[in-house]
């Protein structure tokens, strides 16, 4: 198991830790546990992929265990779910890694469990700046699995993003021309606005803010996960920091692939289909090719038919009145009454 050491305090580890997993683009694996009730509702344990603990933990599957209570517990309320009963989603299964933080935990908790009758072993364990001898992060790896995506991720960015004190550096004082614009845009402040609507819709609102507060439309709302934390630690700061982690959906939504069970973003799911799996992919969309030609072929011979039809219903129509009307004519007549 690697062992690596910190130099910022928890909270800001914490902080960064999330910060680099939101903005990783590349696949990563499975990393949150999906059911499915038996009231055919998904429900989802460890949805940001990693759990924060304030508490002294003794151990790992009991802690798991306790969500997965609290989980149950939530749903018959919210959603009113008589009988609750979990089941694991098979066509997702479990996770291949899981992350759990602890604000300096004891080490003799970060050992092998097993959970839903999956074996997890350690592989990573950073430890506190405070104490050399606690962790505060624990990194679990299924023991089927051998994607080792995140343990690199962690390790090759531990120096230079995850364990750095962030600094309010005023990057626009070094900026003069256009050229030091161009050397220095991926310091620079981003700038939002633009003509939004100060009713329109926020990506975030505070959960703990009291009614009245967000009645105003324009308090306890934000765009920015960095300003809803900042509000966070502002106003809210008798709770615990954990609890806003763990109830805060912080990541961007993921597309899960079923083949590679990794978790892809939105933007990169279609290219990444005809990587992983081009065969059912270019079959699937011969198949639709085929059956909307399929379709479009059975359309144009029903419309060929129905207008042989009435063409043929027309062609008889007109030499039954075409018969009548010679049968009722004035010398037809005078040869039948002769």
């Amino acid at each position: 198991m690697e062992v690596l050491n910190l130099a910022v305090d928890t909270e800001t580890f914490w902080t960064n830790y999330c910060d680099f997993k939101a903005s990783i683009k590349i696949p990563t694996p499975l990393d949150y546990v999906a059911y499915l009730c038996s009231c055919n509702k998904d429900l989802f344990l460890l949805r940001n992929g990693d759990i924060f603990v304030e508490k002294e933990v003794s151990s790992m599957e009991q802690l798991l265990m306790d969500e997965k209570k609290l989980l149950i517990e939530e749903h018959a309320e919210e959603d009113k779910c008589a009988n609750c009963h979990l089941t694991i989603n098979a066509s997702i299964g479990l996770p291949q890694t899981l992350s759990i933080f602890f604000n300096e935990n004891s080490a003799e908790a970060i050992q092998e469990f097993k959970f839903e009758d999956n074996d997890y072993h350690p592989t990573l364990k950073v430890m506190s700046s405070r104490n050399e001898a606690l962790p505060v992060m624990a990194l679990f790896q299924n023991k089927s699995s051998t994607d080792d995506t995140v343990i690199q991720l962690i390790r090759k960015n531990f120096n230079t993003y995850l364990n750095i004190k962030p600094e309010e550096e005023n990057t626009l004082e070094i900026v003069n021309d256009d050229d030091e614009v161009t050397f220095h845009q991926q310091q620079l402040p981003r700038l939002t606005g633009g003509g939004r609507n100060i009713m329109g819709q926020f990506r975030y609102i505070c959960k703990w803010c009291p009614e009245d507060v967000l009645r105003s439309r324009v308090r306890g709302r934000f765009n920015e996960i960095k300003n809803y934390r900042k509000h966070f630690r502002t106003y809210h700061s008798d709770i615990p920091f954990s609890e806003f982690l763990n109830k805060t959906e912080r990541n961007e939504p993921k597309w899960f692939c079923r083949v590679c069970r990794n978790k892809i973003s939105i933007p990169n799911k279609l290219r990444h289909q005809v990587i992983c799996q081009p065969n059912q992919y270019s079959s699937s969309d011969s198949d639709d090719d085929t059956r909307l030609e399929e379709n479009k072929k059975a359309s144009d011979t029903k419309g060929n038919n129905q207008k042989v039809n009435e063409k043929v219903a027309s062609s008889s129509k007109s030499n039954k009145q075409k018969n009548h009307f010679s049968d009722s004519s004035p010398e037809n007549t005078n040869k039948k009454s002769k």
